[in-house]
């Protein structure tokens, strides 16, 4: 069970950390481009948001770890402090702009995020250095994918083109970024984690096809 936390910590690192620097530098040309000029006091708030996404998504691995181990009460009392941190914090932030509101609602989903993972790392009987260590790899690959995903959209805004132009030049330089380094260096991603990834997808498929009423799988086909 430890084993499988750590992995899914690490693959969900290693693919959300670079994906939250990306939305966070391209923020204006995907607000302006997607929902248009109208939209520009949108921009700081999505950026605000957008390192907010590993959190909303590594929360699920802890969440999923305490309802597999029995820990529900305990869950459903965190989720009740989250609810709570997420009022405040837009209630502290509104005073001051959307952007403070924002800022407040990730600071709520940075502390649960918290909370739950100190919960799970109890439960499994895991250190804060040995997990923390998992996140090397992604630190990594956000820092190379940032680098290039900026300097390539600060060319592109600087040569004047068009906002769709910048942003498919600068993604696309950042998911070249993010591939060469996961392949210089050892990661979450390694071609063993995928395998096993996808091993644990093919036995749960069945297993869940099979408690849909009415349906049955044939071991012979």
């Amino acid at each position: 069970l430890s084993r499988a936390f750590l992995r899914s910590s690490a693959l969900t690192s290693a693919v959300t950390l670079p994906l939250s620097a990306v939305c966070a530098l391209l923020a204006p040309e995907i607000i302006l481009k997607i929902l248009g000029d109208q939209w520009g006091d949108a921009i700081v708030p999505f950026q605000v948001l957008s390192l907010g996404i590993y959190f909303r998504l590594g929360y699920k691995s802890s969440g999923s770890l305490a309802k597999a181990i029995g820990q529900v009460p305990k869950l459903a009392r965190l989720k009740v402090v989250y609810a709570l941190s997420v009022l405040v914090g837009a209630g502290a932030g509104a005073a001051y702009g959307i952007a403070w509101v924002a800022a407040g609602v990730v600071g709520a989903l940075i502390l649960h995020f918290a909370l739950l993972l100190r919960m799970s790392l109890h439960d499994l009987e895991l250190n804060w250095r040995e997990y923390l260590r998992l996140y090397r790899p992604a630190l990594i690959t956000t820092v190379v994918v940032s680098v290039g995903c900026f300097l390539s959209a600060l060319l592109l805004r600087i040569a004047a083109l068009p906002a769709f132009v910048v942003l498919l030049g600068a993604t696309m330089m950042a998911i070249i970024a993010g591939c060469v380094s996961l392949w210089l260096m050892p990661s979450a991603l390694s071609v063993r984690e995928l395998e096993w990834r996808t091993a644990r997808l093919r036995a749960a498929v069945p297993a869940a096809v099979a408690r849909i009423p009415g349906k049955r799988i044939d071991s012979n086909t």
